[in-house]
């Protein structure tokens, strides 16, 4: 720390100050430089806060290399221009997946849920007697007029309309791993939607009837739901 510490006073006198300042190089090494002459200082002190930000910009001190190196220091330069290209592109694509996750909640919000038996999907005595939740059903079921159920609920005790016996439904109204409902969600469908996972989140739309009904396989036909998928893989998929 010593001999780097003279070294950068012998720049500074050499060059002037505000000649050495102009450099973030300079400054980049001035910071190393500071932080090694400091530290013990800080340890002695007990100083904790002060001591660790010191251990971080000390633990920079193989980028002092790039301050020696005109080939090294080359590179860097044409990354950090790259990065900050990068950025500008970052930045479009985070306002563009924004807008696209609040026209997906506009059209898709509350659709994903379903009722899921669970285990008791593969019981057989529980299909026999329950049977699988219908396709484009009614959490709650479909009651007649005698308060029978016509279709079964997703969860709870109930009387069927076709033999007039008590039955339990042991589902759960469950939403989709991926969703539309709120925005955090619908923010990471849409990242999911530009990426190769993009076959369930469509699916599960395609499939959607409406809110607090089951899905019905390719049910949606609506023009705007398809389109909106549509151009959002073609157009994510550009980037």
């Amino acid at each position: 720390a010593g001999r780097a510490g003279a070294a950068e006073t012998e720049l500074v006198v050499v060059t002037g100050f505000p000649g050495y300042w102009t450099n973030p190089w300079n400054r980049l090494d001035l910071a190393i430089v500071l932080s090694s002459i400091c530290l013990p200082a800080f340890k002695a002190l007990e100083w904790s806060v002060p001591y660790s930000c010191a251990s971080v910009v000390r633990g920079a001190r193989p980028l002092r290399l790039i301050t020696h190196v005109a080939s090294l220091k080359m590179q860097v330069c044409l990354l950090y221009n790259s990065l900050s290209a990068l950025g500008t592109l970052a930045v479009f694509l985070g306002f563009s997946t924004t807008a696209y996750a609040v026209v997906g909640m506009q059209l898709l919000r509350g659709l994903y849920w379903r009722c899921d038996d669970g285990a008791w999907a593969s019981d057989e005595a529980y299909l026999a007697t329950v049977g699988a939740f219908p396709e484009n059903s009614p959490r709650d079921g479909v009651i007649n007029r005698l308060g029978l159920y016509k279709a079964r609920p997703c969860t709870g005790v109930y009387t069927s309309a076709e033999d007039g016996l008590e039955y339990e439904a042991r589902g759960e109204w469950v939403n989709a791993m991926y969703h539309f409902d709120d925005f955090p969600s619908a923010f990471l469908s849409v990242f999911i939607l530009s990426t190769e996972g993009w076959a369930d989140i469509v699916r599960d739309g395609l499939s959607a009837t409406e809110v607090g009904k089951s899905p019905s396989p390719y049910y949606n036909t609506n023009p705007l739901v398809m389109f909106y998928f549509f151009f959002g893989i073609c157009f994510f998929s550009l980037y």
